[in-house]
């Protein structure tokens, strides 16, 4: 039953590695994503109109001058 324990407690940790690696190489291909976006976004031709479309999904304005920025991306600024 010991070494049955501490092969499952092995397992276990196996997998919970292998999420993280998973997530990890989800996050880089979205990084990756984001930053061909961002590159093709600013051309030497582009315009301010062009970048903000490309990036920007919403922005909110409140009353108090507060306003709050949905990026399209959602890891954009992290």
């Amino acid at each position: 039953m010991s070494v049955k324990s501490g092969y499952t407690d092995k397992i276990d940790n196996i997998n919970t590695q292998a999420t993280l690696l998973r997530q990890i190489g989800r996050d880089s291909e979205a990084k990756k994503r984001v930053a061909a976006s961002v590159k093709e976004a600013m051309t030497e031709t582009a315009t301010p109109k062009d970048i903000v479309s490309a990036l920007v999904d919403r922005v909110l304005v409140f009353p108090n001058n507060r306003l709050e920025i949905h990026w399209k991306f959602e890891d954009f600024t992290k």
